[in-house]
């Protein structure tokens, strides 16, 4: 019994450190977005993100610099989530201007883990995202 307790605590200590990163993982849409407390229409189709273990992969429609009209874009890069603090940093964007970049957000992921809240600053623009998961 004296070896089983230490082994047992190991396992509850592991799963209290991942849980919130656990929970996070899975496809996400983008369903609501402010700027400045102003909701702004969404382009169709909606923006979906994946994140894995540790890694985010998205996907938008933007006008891009070499683009007319609106174009498929992505992304990726690597992320930490600490309580509910969520950095990103951009490892590969479409907008070669978005690499390199950390994103730190405020997090809120709701209580059944079907949506999501991402809170940042960029520029003087407050971002705030709702995402719904599809996955």
């Amino acid at each position: 019994m004296k070896k089983l307790f230490p082994a047992i605590a190991l396992v509850i200590y592991a799963n209290l450190g991942t849980a919130a990163e656990t929970h996070l993982n899975g496809v996400w849409q983008l369903s609501e977005l402010y700027q400045n407390a102003r909701e702004v229409s969404l382009k169709q189709p909606s923006a979906v993100t994946v994140y894995t273990e540790q890694h985010v992969i998205y996907n938008y429609y933007a006008r891009l610099p070499t683009c007319l009209s609106p174009a498929l874009s992505t992304g990726f890069g690597a992320y930490t989530l600490s309580g509910d603090a969520l950095t990103e940093v951009i490892a590969n964007d479409s907008d070669s201007n978005a690499i390199g970049i950390t994103v730190n957000s405020t997090l809120t992921i709701s209580d059944d883990g079907l949506s999501l809240e991402k809170t940042f600053q960029r520029g003087n623009i407050t971002h705030r995202e709702v995402w719904s998961r599809l996955e």
